[in-house]
């Protein structure tokens, strides 16, 4: 795309959080098609920022996209219900302030489609009383046209080898049930069925069906499309983030065995104070680039499939 297609996007922080993308190039009305983009775990709005700008450049006239921003990063850990209100909420706030919407689509990946279920079937409007049987409910009052998730792990992610790092052990992963909650907090109880609220089956079971004052299954029939994109087979390029971020842990673990042995025998403060600048020096670069070497091979992940969602199932009439 040339410039002038990047100068017609404009991209605003939304006062609730979230980015708004746009395009200043309308002929004769403003867009009426929300697009609520959401990113996985550990992510942020700019995950989705490419897709967003490409949307609102082949579709300037019919789409405002919104990337989310309310369970940015840690907050993805808080679990899939708490998510998908703050999602629900962000949804609602965006409406809000723009009345000429009419229509609305989600685009998530990874934990994000569990969030953005979530977030459905809270803002799950039945149709009217006085309408025939044919007539379909609404999302929060607007037409729902697409509901798409990418690499969503929508029965959870216990069983079928479904985890690199576990080598498709069932040993393995029986102790990653038990001590997942310890990196991924209550998602990774969500993930791996393991929650137990008050008694009631786990979330993601509870999801299969409306469930309550949630519509989990309503709220999807109301989408004109359901489309799912999975991997076929292992996810190689995460299995290289797994791999490298197991390998710095691995030495991050033996700095602090190293500095607490030194200081344990009271070496002399010279090599001490040497060994400690030169050692957390580095290993504190090592985890700088570790983070910014996940991002990167995952926004390259990302930009490598979204482009062919956008022209394929994803194309919003």
């Amino acid at each position: 795309m040339g410039g002038a297609d990047d100068a017609a996007v404009r991209a605003e922080e939304s006062v609730s959080g979230g980015v708004d993308v746009w395009s200043d190039a309308v002929s004769s009305h403003a867009p009426d098609h929300l697009l609520v983009m959401v990113h996985g775990i550990l992510g942020s709005t700019a995950d989705w920022q490419y897709a967003a700008n490409e949307f609102v450049k082949q579709l300037p006239d019919d789409v405002i996209v919104h990337c989310s921003e309310k369970n940015a990063s840690m907050l993805t850990l808080d679990g899939v219900d708490v998510m998908g209100e703050r999602l629900a909420d962000e949804v609602l706030d965006v409406i809000s302030r723009r009345p000429e919407l009419t229509k609305i689509s989600f685009l998530a990946h990874s934990v994000g489609g569990l969030a953005a279920r979530y977030a459905i079937a809270k803002l799950y409007r039945h149709p009217n009383a006085g309408s025939d049987g044919n007539t379909k409910g609404t999302i929060c009052g607007l037409e729902a046209i697409n509901f798409i998730t990418v690499a969503t792990p929508h029965l959870g992610s216990r069983g079928n080898k479904q985890v690199p790092l576990l080598f498709g052990s069932l040993a393995m992963e029986k102790v990653a049930c038990r001590v997942v909650h310890w990196i991924f907090r209550r998602t990774g109880k969500h993930l791996f069925l393991t929650d137990d609220d008050e008694g009631q089956p786990p979330l993601l079971q509870r999801m299969v069906e409306d469930h309550g004052d949630l519509y989990f299954i309503s709220a999807l029939r109301a989408f004109k499309r359901r489309v799912v994109y999975a991997n076929a087979d292992c996810d190689r390029i995460l299995i290289i983030c797994y791999i490298y971020n197991f390998l710095c842990g691995i030495r991050t673990v033996c700095f602090i065995v190293v500095y607490s042995w030194l200081v344990f025998f009271k070496a002399r403060n010279q090599i001490l104070l040497a060994g400690e600048h030169h050692l957390l020096g580095e290993t504190l670069s090592c985890l700088s680039w570790r983070y910014h070497h996940l991002r990167s091979t995952l926004t390259l992940y990302m930009r490598s499939t979204q482009k062919e969602l956008m022209m394929r199932s994803a194309k919003i009439p």
